[in-house]
């Protein structure tokens, strides 16, 4: 007996999920269904919110059909919403827009979901009234996601990537800036949006790091879209003020690795005309392009235009600078006079045949080497 105890036990507990699951299953009553309904709304009529929503609550399981339970799923919100009590108003919202899209009236539900987010951010309505910012992300992410076409979804975006940043979690509202350029391009509500995401981008690379310029540059293609997009827009002139910073930033980068290739240890005068013409090209208005076309003239006599002293020649050039010992040999060399060669044509003197030498005496007659014939 003891060791079936265990299968009891279990047969138990499921026979009561059993219970508990019928009785959130549908048991379609209509009349059953109008008289909980009617009940409801004499208690919404004598001010008792929270009684009503209950109702309303209990009723949805007579429902006839879809549309039915979603009007009781909607008097349920509206409510607890009127009571007071905006936990449970919210999931009822929520609900309605996952469960019953064809028949919930959006603007009305999505109204009311992004006051109650709002009272979260504000702390009105979370437990101990404690701001709950975490929950405001969760509805507005809802928001996007059960209604990407509604109305106001782009402030949507933007509201909910703002809470994103305040909250630490700025790749989160990259996210939601690039989402947001994806379902909405070419609207031209988007122009405050392209500043919002430009900021997100250039406070994203002050914390995050941004080694190879990638969200100053990505920053920057925003910005530029706002100012060609809006030329009237207010803020055009502190776009205009942020693309110049990002501009004298990008600039002075790129002037910072052409002088790391001018070291001796990791030379490569290549990549440091490259790096210093891509200056010139790029952000020619910068501080840092007047120090490029000095130093391309001191390294390759370049004028900017390309034109100048090859690499080989300039890798020679500061091959000298880098050392003074290569220079003074160098030096020594090109002031060293050397001592004239011997004149060309001066025959080489040889002893001449004494008078014992009989020149006849050879198989060859020999005459006199010293005497030219």
């Amino acid at each position: 007996m003891l060791k079936r105890s265990p299968l009891i036990l279990l047969l138990l507990l499921l026979g009561l999920a059993r219970q508990a699951g019928a009785a959130d299953e549908s048991n379609p009553n209509p009349a059953r269904f109008a008289a909980l309904q009617t009940r409801a709304g004499e208690l919404e009529a004598a001010g008792n919110f929270k009684a009503a929503a209950k109702l309303h609550a209990r009723s949805k399981v007579y429902a006839p059909d879809d549309r039915a339970r979603a009007k009781a799923l909607l008097s349920e919100a509206d409510g607890y919403y009127a009571a007071g009590i905006y936990r449970n108003s919210k999931d009822a919202y929520l609900n309605l827009l996952r469960s019953y899209p064809l028949y919930t009236p959006q603007s009305h539900v999505l109204q009311r979901l992004r006051e109650m987010a709002e009272l979260y951010v504000d702390g009105s309505i979370g437990t101990f009234s404690l701001k709950d910012v975490p929950m405001a992300i969760e509805i507005y992410e809802t928001i996007i996601q059960e209604a990407p076409t509604a109305k106001g979804t782009i402030n949507d975006h933007l509201r909910l990537a703002e809470l994103q940043t305040a909250s630490g979690r700025q790749a989160e509202a990259l996210v939601t800036y690039e989402e947001l350029f994806r379902r909405h391009a070419g609207r031209s509500e988007l122009g405050t949006a392209r500043l919002a995401f430009a900021q997100a981008l250039t406070d994203r690379a002050k914390t995050g790091g941004d080694g190879d310029g990638q969200l100053a540059r990505q920053a920057r293609r925003q910005l530029a879209a706002f100012v060609q997009e809006q030329p009237t827009h207010p803020r055009r002139a502190e776009a205009e003020g942020i693309i110049a910073v990002l501009d004298e930033q990008q600039a002075s980068s790129l002037y910072s690795l052409a002088v790391f290739y001018t070291n001796p240890v990791h030379r490569r005068l290549p990549a440091t005309r490259r790096y210093l013409q891509d200056i010139l090209r790029n952000y020619p208005n910068t501080a840092a392009a007047g120090q490029a076309k000095q130093l391309l003239a001191d390294l390759f006599q370049d004028d900017g235009s390309g034109t100048g002293l090859s690499a080989a020649e300039a890798e020679a050039r500061a091959d000298l600078v880098s050392s003074p010992m290569l220079t003074a040999k160098v030096v020594e060399m090109l002031n060293t006079i050397p001592d004239p060669p011997e004149p060309a044509g001066t025959p080489k003197q040889f002893p001449p045949l004494t008078e014992g030498d009989d020149p006849n005496k050879f198989l060859l007659p020999l005459g006199d080497v010293n005497v030219l014939e």
